[in-house]
């Protein structure tokens, strides 16, 4: 059994390295449980929230995380009220970063980020950024709840249903392009569709409308006079279908749980499932009845969040840490596409490519060059300027000897000002193996 809620454990990770005995502890040893469930669970916790569980156990750090959860979905009212009005989408995305790399930011900003990330739409094509804002809104506020309700939900959302074309779609020649990623990428994947499942999907798709009066924000609505009201065979099945039964269907084809559950598995401890245990924890995810919370939950109580299995951290995990290890202000947006994940500005339709991808050559530049470039505060340099400081605002709990070595040379030039040492530590620090790493 993979580990389950009530607390049953197996860890799922790979062997571990031969050398990862050698690691040296930054700070006091029992950080380290606490940093590795802390660091998957949220974007980037701070010195001060790690020090607050270090000692804790798994169990009551994982308590912590759900009650904060519950209580931040319950202010989602709140929170959205903090958005920025008007028409320009910058103070929006850098108002959702700063929310993001905020000290109370928790689970639900990495749930919302995740959702984000698979449930994908381009800012630039919708070319509203109230439309966005309400789709944000619906990300945040659905993060934890039912899988189920935030599908129906996104399908019938106006940024969506304007990125994939299907606004002005007819039953009478309906675009495809809705149909199709809601199978291939949002629910059951490749293989377990036909080409004659797109077309009947797109026909019972059809229909959507955005409409907006002058001065008045854009509303979606449903144009009976372009549906397809009559039977259609959908993945085998002869019914008249429409938006309501296609997105219950494909809810309701084990394949969905068992892709989107691997896919939160992987996000949350590193771990790759295989077809088995993919298998196993989507069954039990169906009889959970899509519930998002009881899937976290299960997660985050297994060993392998707290494992030695690492994955890379995307660009935007990456600049969130960052940000939030340096105290820096997002001053200047364009970073997040040089680092290659702009919110809201995904690649493609299926989104940001996760794994070794972000540790390629050229994303590692990018890295490289954003912490060059940093204007650093001079108060940060003097209060931080020892190694193990600097680790420990990091969230890095551990280092290998190779990285260690690496700050033990900046000791050697005694004759650079310590404001100057402190400067190449940070940025060590946030070039290090154990920053890329999540």
């Amino acid at each position: 059994m993979i580990g389950s809620v009530n607390r049953s454990r197996r860890l799922l990770t790979r062997p571990v390295p031969a050398n990862h005995a050698r690691r040296i502890p930054v700070g006091k040893p029992d950080r380290l449980l606490a940093t590795r469930l802390l660091r998957r669970s949220t974007l980037a916790p701070t010195e001060g929230v790690i020090d607050q569980f270090a000692g804790a156990d798994q169990d009551a750090i994982v308590d912590h995380l759900l009650d904060d959860a519950r209580s931040e979905i319950d202010r989602t009212e709140s929170w959205q009220n903090g958005m920025p009005g008007g028409d320009d989408w910058q103070p929006l995305l850098r108002w959702w970063v700063q929310e993001m790399k905020s000290p109370e930011a928790g689970l639900v900003d990495r749930m919302t980020w995740f959702w984000h990330s698979h449930l994908t739409t381009a800012a630039n094509k919708v070319d509203s950024t109230y439309l966005v804002r309400e789709q944000l809104r619906t990300l945040r506020s659905s993060c934890l709840g039912n899988f189920g309700d935030l599908l129906h939900a996104f399908v019938r959302d106006g940024a969506l249903i304007r990125y994939l074309d299907a606004e002005w779609s007819e039953a009478s020649n309906p675009n495809e392009n809705l149909a199709r990623e809601l199978m291939e990428l949002f629910t059951i994947g490749r293989g377990h569709y036909s080409q004659d499942d797109v077309r009947a999907a797109a026909r019972a798709l059809a229909g959507w409308r955005i409409s907006r009066e002058e001065g008045e924000n854009p509303e979606v609505w449903f144009d009976r006079t372009g549906a397809f009201i009559a039977p259609l065979v959908f993945m085998g099945e002869m019914d008249e279908w429409d938006t309501q039964k296609i997105v219950d269907r494909l809810l309701a084809h084990p394949s969905t749980a068992q892709r989107i559950s691997a896919r939160l598995w992987h996000h949350l401890t590193g771990v790759e499932l295989d077809e088995n245990a993919a298998a196993e924890l989507g069954a039990w995810w169906q009889g959970q009845d899509l519930e998002i919370l009881p899937l976290v939950e299960r997660v985050l109580r297994d060993e392998a969040a707290v494992g030695q299995t690492l994955r890379p951290r995307t660009g935007i995990e990456w600049y969130i840490a960052a940000l939030t290890a340096a105290d820096l202000e997002p001053t200047n947006l364009w970073s997040m596409e040089e680092l290659g994940q702009m919110p809201y500005s995904p690649p493609n339709v299926a989104g940001w490519k996760a794994g070794g991808h972000w540790l390629r050559p050229g994303s590692l530049l990018a890295r490289a060059s954003f912490v060059h470039n940093v204007e650093w505060d001079e108060s940060l340099l003097q209060s931080t300027g020892s190694t193990e400081r600097i680790l420990l605002r990091c969230g890095i709990a551990e280092i290998a000897p190779s990285t260690n070595d690496a700050f033990s040379h900046i000791d050697r030039f005694t004759d650079l000002p310590s404001e100057a040492r402190a400067r190449n530590r940070w940025r060590l620090a946030l070039n290090a193996p154990e920053f890329h790493l999540q």
